[in-house]
């Protein structure tokens, strides 16, 4: 948010995000792109890299829960993101 609110003050435009991450660090799971209502997934890699994975269409696809339900125990549901 910072880089955004820097890119606002210099050049004068407004920003807003258009992809969101879903998890973070060892629990990166993939990313959801605001624009195309898409959630692109990820996996990871021996030696720590990411392979893309699968791109479901829609928040409310049910393809996104199945794979989604698989979360670590202590990671909030996705019906509250």
């Amino acid at each position: 948010m910072e880089v955004m609110d820097e890119v606002e003050r210099v050049l004068k435009i407004q920003c807003a995000p258009i992809t969101w991450p879903i998890g973070m660090g060892k629990r990166f799971r993939g990313a959801y792109h605001l624009y195309e209502d898409s959630v692109h997934l990820y996996a990871a890699h021996h030696g720590g890299k990411m392979n893309v994975g699968e791109t479901i269409q829609g928040l409310n696809n049910p393809r996104l829960d199945e794979v989604l339900a698989s979360r670590p125990r202590n990671c909030a549901p996705r019906s509250s993101w």
